[in-house]
């Protein structure tokens, strides 16, 4: 069987790309043709070595939106693809009963600021709707984002399958590493309370903070909040907050960290 990969709609690395990364890592131990199409910004390397894999690297002068949709299924079809995989809503949509679509969660309902427009906003809500109604197969990450996708689409069919997110493989870090990345943000191995992801309103960072400044003093002293990843649109809030409660001494705002720097933190 032919598949393919679209990673096309990918340029920066957080969550979702872990679990596909994770995820595409485990369907390659199959016996079907794999075929990756990605562009120069994808945030991570594809598995190589395997005589399954097929690169398709794309460029594009037209937003990839359109191509997405206005030339990119036609290359599938002359490429004879029995199934497309596409990881994240955004999917060819003329070619409906290949489509095999991941939709992670349901935050841009609850929490529409996220989307950054309202024109990505309703493109996002159309790529999900569109591909619950009309995809091969509808996957998502775990049991409460099937029922979310349920309760706000309305669904009762079981079209929905969880395939929840595995466990990384964690490259072993020396030492040296650790006591680097230690010395480059000024932290020191014992002790401190590590957040680490995308900031955006629905992951509470806020609420984070608001309860580590509740901690006495003394224990505020030995033990840091520590923040890793990108604040992106919550930079100004997170810092206002964060010096109104007066914990500049206590809180280190990292921005993002790559993947070996974020294993030497967590492993600490």
């Amino acid at each position: 069987m032919k598949i393919a990969i679209n990673l096309l709609p990918f340029s920066h690395r957080s969550g979702i790309e872990c679990y596909t990364e994770n995820l595409l890592i485990e369907l390659l131990n199959g016996e079907d043709d794999f075929y990756f199409y990605y562009t120069d910004k994808l945030p991570w390397s594809i598995p190589l070595g395997s005589k399954n894999v097929h690169l398709r690297k794309v460029s594009t002068r037209i937003p990839m939106s359109l191509y997405l949709q206005l030339i990119f299924p036609f290359i599938l079809l002359l490429e004879k693809m029995d199934i497309v995989v596409s990881t994240c809503p955004t999917h060819p949509i003329i070619l409906s009963r290949r489509n095999v679509v991941i939709i992670y969660d349901c935050c841009y309902h609850d929490f529409p600021e996220n989307a950054g427009s309202i024109v990505k906003l309703y493109l996002i809500k159309f790529m999900c709707w569109s591909a619950i109604r009309f995809a091969k197969e509808v996957v998502t990450v775990s049991e409460f984002s099937v029922r979310e996708i349920e309760r706000i689409y309305k669904l009762d069919n079981g079209k929905i399958k969880n395939i929840s997110a595995g466990v990384p493989f964690i490259s072993k870090i020396d030492l040296c590493n650790v006591n680097n990345t230690l010395s480059k943000y000024s932290l020191e191995k014992e002790g401190y309370i590590f957040f680490v992801a995308s900031v955006q309103p629905h992951k509470n960072l806020l609420a984070i903070i608001s309860a580590y400044s509740s901690l006495p003093n003394d224990v505020r002293g030995d033990m840091k909040l520590v923040i890793a990843g990108k604040l992106a649109a919550m930079e100004q809030e997170v810092m206002s907050v964060i010096a109104a409660a007066d914990l500049s001494d206590s809180v280190r705002v990292l921005g993002f960290v790559d993947e070996i720097e974020k294993i030497c933190l967590i492993q600490e």
